[in-house]
């Protein structure tokens, strides 16, 4: 039933696969027990929320002929209901690091405390709710493989985590996406995959015109190297590029040519 070991700090093993008639495992049923494994039977269909704690847990099974739940990385997940819907990632375990399969939600306080977990590996779609990563002190890097920007709790998700010294690694195709986009992944220090390439441009006009179109790695330290020849302008002296960024951003750049006028001493 509900907070039905709750708290019970001596609790540090129990064989739920004994109890093979178990349909039901309440809300916070074994919340704050030291389990570090656990085994779920074939029966079980229902898990209440904050069931188990995740942060104590470093093994997860479930019994091969439960049709709701399996267990993948050590991670609990309720199959999805119809074709298409998301499967519920509910608890998750404290290891060094996680891999998230495709198509999976991650709900709310799956690996709230794990301060064990250094990365975290997105194999594909996903979704992310309130304190899924809580105080997961040791979060190092995030990895997302092959998908577009998706839905997180931008203020509570990751809480208790500074975000801007964890390192976010994006398909090269998307990191503009992620950078400026509608999810505010950009409270991370992204980067492009390993082995990838995001090149945005860098427009140099002179008087609206267009002299030239640079492309620049994301990322990289812009110098004078990039620059081009400004076009001469009669009775001016070009003075300088502006608007140059100190590294490239995830998009173009117009930058513009300044000139000052020339001057003339006349002697009678």
């Amino acid at each position: 039933g509900m907070q039905a070991f709750s708290g019970c700090t001596k609790l540090a093993s129990t064989n739920l696969s004994l109890l093979s008639n178990l349909t039901t495992i309440g809300n916070s049923a074994f919340w704050d027990c030291p389990l570090t494994s656990i085994d779920i039977p074939a029966k079980v269909a229902s898990i209440g929320t904050s069931a188990f704690s995740p942060y104590k847990l470093t093994s997860i099974s479930v019994n091969s002929d439960n049709t709701v739940y399996e267990a993948v990385n050590n991670c609990l997940i309720k199959k999805p209901v119809s074709e298409g819907d998301f499967a519920s990632l509910i608890v998750g375990s404290n290891q060094t690091s996680i891999t998230i399969p495709d198509g999976v939600a991650i709900e709310n306080s799956a690996f709230a405390g794990c301060n064990k977990i250094e990365s975290l590996i997105f194999e594909g779609t996903y979704s992310i709710y309130q304190y899924a990563f809580s105080n997961c002190t040791s979060l190092k890097d995030i990895t997302i493989k092959s998908c577009t920007p998706r839905y997180f709790d931008k203020t509570n998700s990751f809480y208790g985590l500074t975000t801007k010294n964890i390192k976010l690694y994006v398909p090269a195709e998307y990191v503009d996406d992620y950078v400026d986009g509608d999810y505010s992944w950009n409270i991370f220090d992204i980067y492009v995959l390993p082995g990838e390439s995001a090149k945005f441009n860098l427009v140099f006009k002179a008087d609206g015109e267009t002299v030239s179109t640079v492309p620049v790695e994301y990322r990289q330290e812009i110098s004078e190297s990039n620059y081009p020849v400004a076009p001469e302008k009669v009775g001016h002296t070009f003075s300088q590029w502006t608007g140059v960024p100190t590294t490239m951003p995830a998009k173009d750049v117009e930058v513009t040519a300044k000139y000052t006028v020339n001057s003339y001493t006349i002697t009678y």
